[in-house]
């Protein structure tokens, strides 16, 4: 009896772990390909820059 009670507590609060990191997990995941994205523009910028300053 006491041990029931000693792994309920720990099941209920992994089964409300769990969402909570696949939720962190997509929103990490949805970051980094904006983080990736706003990389890649900005080397694009920084490129585009680089090309007008050689050709002014």
């Amino acid at each position: 009896m006491y041990k029931l009670s000693g792994d309920n507590p720990g099941s209920n609060t992994n089964t409300a772990r769990v969402p909570f990191l696949h939720f962190t997990r997509v929103i990490l995941k949805k970051t980094h390909k904006l983080y990736k994205i706003h990389n890649i523009t900005t080397l694009i910028e920084h490129r585009n820059a680089d090309t007008s300053a050689f050709q002014n």
